[in-house]
């Protein structure tokens, strides 16, 4: 199950980072000035729901590249690791799981 934690942090990325590691399903709360500096950094990757971040974190062993994943769901922002081939179920259940908390 998809869960939702604030980052805890201005600089969101060892949290991100440290869920990766652990093999947490979270996604964090990011501020918006956050959000707009990974969108901004690079050119971002587009999938349905949000971006991903251009230059991969790390590869997956069967060789999926691992990006931080971002979407912006009724006025707030949030961020996880992901494979980019996870990134569209990602982002789909990040709305579900805000279904009734948020408009989408």
């Amino acid at each position: 199950m998809t869960a939702i934690q604030p980052a805890g942090m201005e600089w969101a990325y060892p949290a991100i980072e440290e869920d990766w590691h652990e093999g947490r399903d979270v996604w964090r709360e990011v501020s918006e000035e956050f959000f707009y500096e990974a969108l901004e950094v690079l050119p971002p990757v587009y999938v349905s729901g949000g971006f991903m971040v251009g230059e991969p974190y790390d590869h997956t062993a069967g060789g999926d590249s691992i990006r931080a994943l971002f979407a912006q769901v009724g006025g707030k922002f949030y961020a996880r690791m992901c494979a980019r081939r996870d990134a569209n179920t990602a982002t789909l259940a990040l709305r579900h799981a805000l279904n009734g908390k948020v408009a989408a």
